[in-house]
């Protein structure tokens, strides 16, 4: 992506348009990360694990089990 299109989304997310080209994929990286997460949150209970496990790979290709 350019620039000027990642500063695009993270201004339709409401996230902070300063910084590099690095720093502007990291912060839109994390946002839809987290986006993804709060809506597997909102899942049944009984599928959560799964979907928080799905979400987690697919952006970040590894996973950490906490607890």
């Amino acid at each position: 992506m350019k620039v000027v299109e990642l500063k695009e989304e993270l201004g339709e997310r409401g996230e902070a348009l300063s910084g590099n080209k690095a720093w502007l994929r990291r912060r839109l990286h994390a946002a839809i990360a987290s986006e993804d997460l709060e809506t597997a949150l909102r899942a049944p209970p009984e599928s959560r694990i799964h979907i928080v496990a799905q979400v987690t790979l697919a952006r970040f290709g590894h996973l950490y089990l906490h607890g």
